[in-house]
């Protein structure tokens, strides 16, 4: 979106637009795989080469990342219906994302994320 010629905000958009339909609202965040940082199975692979535009992380630092994305996305938009985590999260992060859930988003079932709420559901 940052080359696009939209500026709006469309996480905001998205959510506006659900409700407006009845619709609850619901993020789907993999925690497990991200190309830009070499993420594969939730951990970080400085052992591939960097291509444009990838970038060099440490383990630690993608986990905050992590941490801080979900915080942004579920404080800044309201209660959620679900989160999917696509396949699942690492165990390193278990406790900062039930941290999260407690505090952000109590009522969200989470798919993929047995473990870090009660409103955990699965395939």
């Amino acid at each position: 979106i940052q080359y696009s010629p939209y500026k709006g905000d469309i996480v905001a958009d998205f959510v506006r637009d659900t409700r407006a339909r009845g619709v609850r609202p619901g993020f789907y965040y993999s925690a497990v795989t991200n190309s830009y940082m070499r993420v594969d199975g939730g951990t970080v692979h400085t052992d591939v080469p960097v291509r444009p535009p990838q970038v060099t992380v440490t383990q630690a630092q993608y986990e905050q990342i992590v941490v801080q994305q979900l915080g942004e996305l579920w404080s800044s938009y309201g209660d959620l219906a679900e989160v999917w985590f696509d396949g699942g999260y690492q165990s390193s992060l278990k406790a900062n994302l039930t941290a999260l859930f407690n505090t952000l988003q109590p009522t969200a079932c989470a798919l993929g994320g047995y473990g870090v709420t009660p409103n955990s559901v699965r395939w």
